[in-house]
């Protein structure tokens, strides 16, 4: 859809959008508090974290 041109006007004008990093949780809060702790990591942290993703499907 983001690819598409149809998705917010944020991603619209910013070329082609691609998942490099998922995390799985059993509930809402757990997520929301990792996604927390994820926002708050440096620059370079998030690079490291995506560099070192191993994608539990066997898809990255």
């Amino acid at each position: 859809m983001h690819n598409e041109g149809r998705g917010a006007k944020y991603t619209r004008g910013r070329g082609p959008v691609r998942l490099l990093y998922v995390e799985s949780y059993a509930d809402k809060g757990t997520a929301l508090r990792r996604e927390r702790a994820i926002k708050r990591l440096t620059h370079a942290q998030k690079l490291r974290l995506v560099a070192t993703y191993q994608d539990p499907r066997g898809t990255a």
